[in-house]
């Protein structure tokens, strides 16, 4: 049970709650002695599309996930600052790995948590929520529209397992090549309520 009164207080303990039950992410301060609430990396033991260079065709699989989260005096009433730091490759995240969770489909308001925020960066990394539409990065999108060899998402782990019982979720049903949220909600994540849910493997999500 959380204790604390202090939003970030709450959202990191949150974290490393989720964290120490699922065996294969962590979180961490950023730097020893720092404040582990305000400023601290997740580290995801996982299978992620990552920009390989032009040698290996801009795209290779990589096995981890390092992401640095930033709070600001101003959290929650302020976004977390996301930053990731491990090799990616995704067309709706720049190169500097900073973040715009807008584009990723999170539209910041006081009531997000940080584990809903971690998901969804991991989901994107995963090839399970992707935007095809406005990519900021243009080869990336090239290639998530037009590849075939590889099967998405390239790791079929949700970092949090329970999402099916989260409060925080937008259920969305494909249409027209997209997925479109379904009206009268207001939540956060998302989750495919059309036929490929009854699919073994997670359907791709395009998001608008």
């Amino acid at each position: 049970m959380i204790e604390s009164d202090n939003r970030a207080d709450r959202d990191w303990q949150q974290l490393q709650d989720l964290a120490s039950h699922s065996g294969f992410w962590s979180v961490s301060p950023l730097q020893p002695g720092s404040d582990a609430a305000q400023q601290f990396e997740v580290h995801i033991e996982g299978r992620t599309i990552a920009n390989g260079g032009p040698s290996a065709g801009r795209m290779q699989l990589a096995d981890h996930v390092d992401l640095e989260i930033g709070l600001t005096a101003d959290y929650p009433q302020q976004a977390p600052q996301c930053r990731i730091t491990s090799s990616f490759f995704h067309p709706n995240i720049p190169a500097d790995g900073i973040v715009d969770l807008r584009e990723l489909g999170i539209h910041w308001q006081p009531r997000v948590t940080l584990d809903i925020v971690v998901e969804r960066i991991w989901d994107a990394l995963r090839g399970v929520v992707v935007n095809l539409e406005h990519p900021v990065d243009i080869g990336a999108g090239q290639w998530f529209g037009m590849q075939t060899a590889v099967t998405l998402p390239v790791d079929q782990r949700s970092l949090v397992q329970s999402s099916a019982d989260n409060p925080n979720i937008v259920r969305y049903r494909r249409h027209g090549g997209q997925f479109r949220e379904l009206p009268a909600t207001d939540r956060l994540v998302i989750e495919d309520t059309g036929q490929e849910a009854a699919s073994q493997k997670p359907p791709v999500h395009f998001i608008d």
